[in-house]
């Protein structure tokens, strides 16, 4: 059975440096999260250089989904609402993509990138 993609956060969601330090660690790649929460658009693709988001379960109606190569037979999907609570990580494999359907909550991680040669 594949490891989950999705790891809830809920005692760790206030504390950047701990959800930083967690997200590299499930990533198993540097990861650094943005400084600011934003609102996710209806169907919007995170870029590749986004390894992980950090979803806040209860807010607008939505839900983030990742898609692709490597993922387990389910698809990780995290739904979002006024009836839902708690904060998870969904960690993003190179060759896989993450999407916003409706309008989530999320902070995201991105990947170090490096300088072209």
């Amino acid at each position: 059975m594949a490891e989950s993609q999705i790891t809830s956060v809920d005692d760790i969601a206030q504390d950047d440096k701990r959800l930083q330090e967690k997200a590299t660690e499930l990533a198993g790649e540097t990861l650094t999260i943005d400084s600011k929460e934003t609102v996710g658009s209806d169907f919007q693709i995170m870029d590749t250089t986004v390894g992980a988001v950090l979803v806040r379960k209860q807010g607008a109606h939505g839900a983030f989904r990742v898609t692709g190569a490597g993922r387990p037979k389910e698809v990780p999907n995290v739904v979002t609402g006024p009836g839902e609570s708690g904060f998870v990580i969904v960690i993003i494999k190179p060759g896989q993509t993450g999407m916003c359907l409706g309008h989530p909550s999320i902070r995201l991680f991105f990947r170090e990138t490096r300088p072209s040669s």
